[in-house]
């Protein structure tokens, strides 16, 4: 499959409606399970339910409702893509439901460009199925995407080891009397200063000055001159010790960053303790960071 089919999440459903066929100009015969009535725009992003199958009991290929696939159907992708396929996918609507066959050397081959599925020959017809969804703008894809891209980051914890960091974290924090801000993820924060501008989104940019030390209280990095002069962390080479540039959760930094960050303003200061998950889990960083530590960072969201 090409690189422009992309996973994201969307809610549609698949209707029946009366029987039509058309064809197109290659002569392939397409037939609609459903009629839809919108009229597609090149400026949207595109989500489309596919289905590629050897026989009735043989799926070779399936998109879902919540992982569909996503096009851009602007004047570069017809220009770029050949073949019945995006035949087809010029001709739907939005809304637009139909079912066709090609063989899979057509499909696979010629309109993809790729290889045969396994226990696949060249002329098996191959069952097609496409469901046109919906539309949405740029911005909410790219919020969907990176809302997927959170889950998924999150859903491949340790949950046992989650758990017990949060149980240490928690009972530090009553150690101190620190009331903190519970999430799901294990993560706890405490604001000392609210800040003055907006929520923070996924996929925004954003300028962090932090300071990172263990719960035992060493500090292992810092982005502040005058914190790594008093921990003993100072190096010539790190200047300017300047705020970190990160996009929420589109930028290569540890989960438990992405995560506190999103839950806070522009502006803000804030202690995340972040459970050793969603930090260097089991492998560590460096000689202080061992491995399954619990960290703890004093953030600025530098406005």
């Amino acid at each position: 499959m090409k690189n422009y089919l992309y996973i994201l999440l969307a809610i549609a459903s698949v209707g029946c409606g009366s029987s039509q066929n058309f064809e197109t100009e290659n002569g392939t015969l397409v037939t609609y399970a459903r009629k839809g009535s919108g009229e597609p725009s090149d400026t949207l992003i595109s989500y489309f339910l596919l289905k590629y199958e050897k026989g009735e009991n043989n799926v070779l290929y399936e998109t879902t409702k919540e992982s569909p696939a996503a096009l851009m159907l602007d004047s570069n992708f017809y220009v770029n893509n050949k073949g019945a396929f995006f035949e087809v996918i010029k001709k739907m609507k939005v809304g637009d439901s139909v079912n066709y066959s090609l063989s899979a050397s057509e499909l696979f081959i010629e309109n993809f460009n790729g290889r045969l599925p396994d226990s696949v020959e060249l002329d098996d017809p191959i069952g097609i199925s496409v469901s046109f969804l919906s539309q949405v703008t740029k911005d909410k894809y790219d919020q969907q995407s990176l809302s997927m891209k959170r889950e998924q980051l999150l859903a491949q914890v340790d949950k046992e080891q989650i758990a017990k960091d949060t149980e240490i974290i928690d009972n530090y924090l009553a150690s101190k009397q620190i009331e903190a801000v519970k999430l799901e993820s294990g993560i706890r924060y405490t604001v000392s200063e609210e800040g003055s501008g907006p929520k923070l989104k996924l996929g925004e940019n954003v300028n962090v000055h932090y300071a990172g030390y263990l719960l035992t209280g060493e500090y292992f990095d810092t982005s502040m001159k005058d914190v790594a002069r008093a921990k003993g962390l100072y190096s010539k080479r790190r200047e300017p010790y300047d705020p970190l540039p990160i996009s929420i959760y589109d930028s290569p930094v540890i989960t438990g960053w992405h995560e506190g960050i999103y839950h806070l303003n522009r502006g803000a200061k804030a202690t995340l303790y972040i459970p050793s998950q969603l930090g260097y889990g089991t492998r560590g960083s460096g000689k202080i960071i061992k491995p399954n530590s619990i960290l703890v960072f004093d953030i600025e969201i530098v406005e």
